[in-house]
């Protein structure tokens, strides 16, 4: 194994040996026997969101999309605030490929082998780190300056969201070089007034123009604030569709937060 793969192999262990959260994948154990690296998750036997998005026949209903997209966001929340208000997780690598799924439906946020813990307190704070990440779900401002923060994971969390809408790739050669790129094609489409246009057919009576702004406002290039996008966007999603079921149990989740913390302070993972 590579240098860089035995980096993100420990990281990934450490990260999730630490933290907790229906929405993050579990780790079960792992094995560091004759250079032979292996890492045991929970079994989750419907895969990836990706698979269903552009591999599998049968296409996800609205509601399995809406569900899956809530749960991610959540996951992606925990991860950014598990350690209290001054530290959190930036996965780094968000993308549909590493949204699994249960066999519930419910999304587990997984491969953490690229994350970094810092401070994200505040939206101007970063970590300043090589570019590391996949091609098309990149953040544009973590790209050209190296400087990481939660903003760069919503950014890649907007990708996903645009894929699950317009049942598209985050980059697709085989299309005209004008839609290769999922954003800034569905940006373009949007100042054009092609709205309805670009969402998958499947769903489209289902939904309304507001999910796919939402997706956007994830992908601006100059994000005013991580805060006021990422739970506004989870709970107005929740009031709008009416999905009870997923409001979270705010004391269930303090105690969860305030857990992870003491033992992360305790293995001195910060």
């Amino acid at each position: 194994m590579s240098s860089q793969g035995e980096s993100e192999f420990w990281t990934e262990v450490k990260m999730l040996s630490k933290l907790r959260h229906y929405h993050l994948v579990s780790l079960f154990g792992y094995s560091n026997y004759e250079e032979e690296m292996i890492l045991i998750y929970e079994y989750m036997p419907n895969g990836t969101l990706k698979d269903h998005l552009h591999k599998l026949g049968t296409p996800l209903s609205w509601d399995q999309r809406l569900n899956i997209c809530i749960g991610a966001a959540r996951g992606l929340d925990y991860l950014h605030t598990c350690t209290g208000i001054e530290f959190g997780v930036i996965h780094r690598d968000v993308k549909s490929s590493n949204i699994l799924l249960d066999d519930n439906w419910a999304a587990k946020i997984s491969d953490l082998g690229l994350s970094k813990i810092g401070a994200t307190n505040k939206p101007s704070t970063y970590v300043k780190t090589l570019v590391k990440g996949t091609f098309g779900y990149l953040d544009p401002n973590y790209f050209t300056t190296g400087m990481l923060t939660r903003k760069s994971d919503l950014f890649s969390f907007g990708v996903v969201l645009l894929e699950v809408l317009c049942w598209k790739r985050a980059v697709d050669g085989s299309l005209d070089e004008e839609q290769w790129g999922l954003v800034p094609w569905a940006q373009e489409s949007i100042k054009e007034g092609n709205l309805t246009n670009i969402i998958d057919s499947g769903i489209k009576s289902q939904i309304t123009p507001k999910c796919l702004k939402d997706s956007l406002i994830c992908t601006r290039k100059k994000n005013k604030s991580y805060t006021v996008v990422l739970k506004p966007l989870i709970y107005s999603w929740i009031r709008y569709f009416g999905l009870t079921k997923f409001h979270p149990n705010i004391d269930e989740l303090h105690e969860m937060k305030e857990a992870t913390r003491s033992n992360m302070e305790i293995s001195g993972v910060f």
